[in-house]
């Protein structure tokens, strides 16, 4: 048995009970059934997941969180999720020379780098951190 959320009804939280079949694959071994209206691992349904991330281009993350009553690291993964799939992979194409900062988060010692097209004008990438290991996987 797993608990999934769903969209709520009539402002009520839905939370869903699924039994999850194990089916023997010949070829594969042991694998649980794919539920098209899940994403693999995920605790929250397709549909309540488009939801926040379409609440999410609009308003904070903290209010979609709060609007749907999930958790603020749920709605969070859900919105990074989203923009990785709409975003994709980064274009390096025709880039010749970038420039790299670092700025200071929320006016802490935490600090992130940026690294941008000089040419176009773009940002390629944003990382945590200003040190040469957290700038190495953008290399």
């Amino acid at each position: 048995m797993r608990r999934i959320r769903d969209l709520s009804l009539f402002e009520d939280p839905v939370e869903l009970e699924v039994e999850r079949l194990r089916l023997a694959c010949p070829r594969c071994g042991p694998r649980l059934e794919q539920l098209d209206w899940l994403e693999r691992y995920a605790r929250v349904t397709r549909r309540l997941a488009d939801s926040v991330a379409r609440l999410c281009t609009a308003t904070s993350v903290r209010y979609a969180a709060h609007w749907h009553d999930i958790d603020w690291k749920t709605a969070k993964a859900i919105d990074f999720r989203t923009l990785e799939r709409r975003m994709g992979p980064i274009d390096l194409d025709g880039v010749r020379r970038i420039a790299m900062d670092e700025f200071a988060i929320q006016k802490g010692h935490r600090y992130a780098t940026v690294v941008v097209d000089v040419e176009r004008k773009r940002v390629l990438w944003v990382g945590r951190g200003r040190s040469r290991a957290e700038v190495r996987p953008f290399f």
